[in-house]
């Protein structure tokens, strides 16, 4: 059995997908871990570009070639 780590946003849809899924599927024995909120966010407009940290109208639309993240809390998944 191979053994797999569900992370869920909230701990209510780990428990929805657990009442569905159970402890196992197939050749899987599957752990739950809620998380409480959004752990990653879209960066601010000024972490790609300098110039778009003032909402220059002449800078619209503000659409990056790639869309990067970051950790929300850090301090949160040291818990």
């Amino acid at each position: 059995m191979k053994n797999v780590l569900l992370i869920t946003e909230k701990p209510s849809v780990s428990r929805a997908i657990s009442q569905v899924i159970g402890s196992s599927f197939g050749d899987f024995n599957i752990t739950y871990k809620p998380l409480h909120g959004h752990i990653t966010c879209l960066y601010e407009p000024e972490k790609y570009k300098d110039s778009w940290k003032s909402w220059d109208i002449n800078e619209l639309p503000m659409i990056p070639s790639n869309f990067k993240y970051e950790i929300t809390d850090k301090n949160y998944l040291k818990r």
